[in-house]
């Protein structure tokens, strides 16, 4: 397990840092300012079964944008990371392929599916781009809702608005009581 541990950390920790020291250097000896986003994983920041190693690696690489959020952005470059769930490249279609595998991770997912590529590749151009200029220490995930799924289905009960909840009610969202009341 620790060869196993210490490969995933390389390549999604330490890769990733040594990346940004090569592309910060530049940036910084051309005085160039910009924006660096690392792509970590919804396993950063939530326990998912059987990830310990990767699940690691990413939370490691959050911290590693963090810290380059506060060393860097006095050069002007900003760094954020994306935390996307599933992302439905070829090898994801072929791994969540199995239904039995498949169905419990979208039903913790509100939106009730994994991520395209080009959602993931949107939010990353977005932090890249002037748009977010004033974005930088963020790690934004891209999981259609996976914190506020099961988990909070679970506590507050099956009902998440409670059974007298009216979506086409405007006056229910403008009482100033809140949505489960």
């Amino acid at each position: 397990m620790a060869a196993s541990f210490d490969r995933v950390m390389a390549v999604n920790a330490r890769g990733a840092v040594l990346v940004a020291k090569h592309v910060a250097r530049g940036m910084i000896e051309a005085k160039r300012a910009g924006s660096i986003v690392n792509v970590s994983s919804q396993a950063a920041l939530v326990a998912l079964d059987d990830h310990l190693s990767y699940s690691a690696s990413k939370a490691a690489l959050d911290a590693v944008t963090r810290a380059l959020c506060i060393e860097l952005g006095p050069f002007g470059i900003r760094a954020n990371s994306v935390n996307p769930t599933v992302t439905l490249t070829p090898m994801a279609v072929q791994a969540w392929s199995d239904p039995a595998k498949r169905e419990p991770a979208l039903k913790a997912i509100p939106l009730g599916r994994f991520a395209e590529p080009a959602e993931v590749a949107s939010v990353v151009m977005f932090l890249l781009s002037d748009a977010a200029s004033m974005v930088s220490g963020v790690c934004l995930a891209v999981d259609g809702g996976i914190w506020f799924g099961e988990r909070s289905k679970n506590e507050r009960g099956s009902e998440a608005f409670g059974t007298d909840f009216d979506v086409h009610s405007p006056a229910r969202l403008s009482t100033g009581r809140g949505l489960t009341t």
